[in-house]
């Protein structure tokens, strides 16, 4: 969407909870819904007693009928933890769903539109008999390494569920035995469900954003996740992040994280998390942040990025341009 003036910037200072008495709003939560983060303003505005009285009870209200869905999708996940408990399997919840099990203010703040859920590779045919048992019928399947093995939707449900034997990156990116290791068992919904913690959580919204889709060369911000971070702070679900950048494998991964730290830092103002910026993440930020106020850049900006990396001569870099190629022209499967 294109932004109005002022109006990306304003909208960092309602996320770090230092609104403006001044903005214009109707800006401001029209690209807050764009982002998928209005409910999510219902927290962070309150640190700050600026805004206006009818922006408090909009951002209510859409907290009000998150939490109301949310409410639904536990139910679903508890229902879909028992059936796979009654196989002695204990799946383990990625991204929203983490975040929904890690701290109540996600069931108010967090849209939501699958249910992602992690199990071992020998665990996956028991796992789709299990859920099929329990009224879930195939949705879409794929097998190319950085998507959901497959996604399963069940009638009266309102969203489907993606079963993942890893997080959504290229293999060799995370090590998958040890975030079964650090995952805890929560028996919050009744079953048992495995939560990893916040560090992780942080580690993988990193990859999802810069390596599965590929913001690394599109140099796109998601400002849900960045909200998530800020979230997870103030509920008082703390992380170091040398602690995040030590979960890395390789220097993509790295980066990743470099580049997530620095837009906490240079976007929301979180001082701590210049300990994982560098110059090249510092650079990347201030890019982004030019682009989202100037849309029309965005393709000639990508395809430099792109172009860079194919003669760079670093075979990961160029595995990744390769990928947003074949996913441009339809070469590979998306989801």
């Amino acid at each position: 969407m294109q932004v109005a003036d002022g109006s990306f910037e304003a909208l960092l200072d309602c996320i770090a909870g230092r609104p403006n008495c001044s903005n214009d709003w109707f800006a401001i939560l029209a690209l807050a819904n764009a982002h998928q983060i209005a409910p999510a303003l219902s927290q962070t505005l309150r640190r700050n007693g600026q805004t206006p009285s009818d922006v408090i009870e909009y951002v209510d209200f859409l907290a009000n009928a998150t939490e109301r869905r949310n409410r639904r999708l536990l139910s679903q996940l508890s229902d879909a933890a028992s059936a796979l408990n009654a196989r002695e399997i204990v799946p383990l919840v990625l991204k929203g769903a983490a975040l929904l099990l890690t701290s109540p203010i996600f069931v108010r703040t967090r849209l939501m539109y699958d249910l992602d859920l992690l199990v071992r590779h020998h665990d996956v045919e028991v796992t789709r008999i299990a859920l099929a048992d329990a009224g879930y019928r195939m949705l879409g399947e794929t097998n190319d390494g950085m998507h959901a093995l497959f996604d399963l939707g069940k009638a009266g449900e309102i969203v489907a569920i993606d079963i993942h034997v890893h997080p959504p990156c290229p293999d060799g990116f995370d090590n998958i035995d040890r975030l079964w290791q650090m995952s805890m068992i929560s028996q919050a919904l009744g079953g048992s469900i495995r939560v990893p913690p916040p560090s992780y959580t942080v580690f993988h919204q990193a990859l999802h954003d810069e390596i599965h889709e590929l913001n690394c060369f599109r140099g796109r911000i998601n400002l849900k996740h960045l909200t998530d971070l800020v979230l997870l702070r103030s509920s008082g679900h703390n992380w170091e992040w040398s602690e995040v950048m030590s979960l890395c494998s390789n220097a993509p991964s790295s980066q990743a994280i470099a580049i997530y730290a620095s837009a906490c830092h240079d976007l929301l103002g979180q001082v701590d998390a210049g300990v994982a910026c560098n110059r090249a993440a510092h650079r990347a930020i201030s890019r982004r942040r030019f682009q989202a106020r100037h849309q029309w850049l965005r393709l000639p900006m990508t395809v430099m990025e792109m172009t860079a990396a194919l003669i760079s001569g670093n075979a990961t870099r160029q595995m990744l341009a390769w990928d947003l190629i074949a996913g441009r022209f339809g070469l590979r499967p998306k989801t």
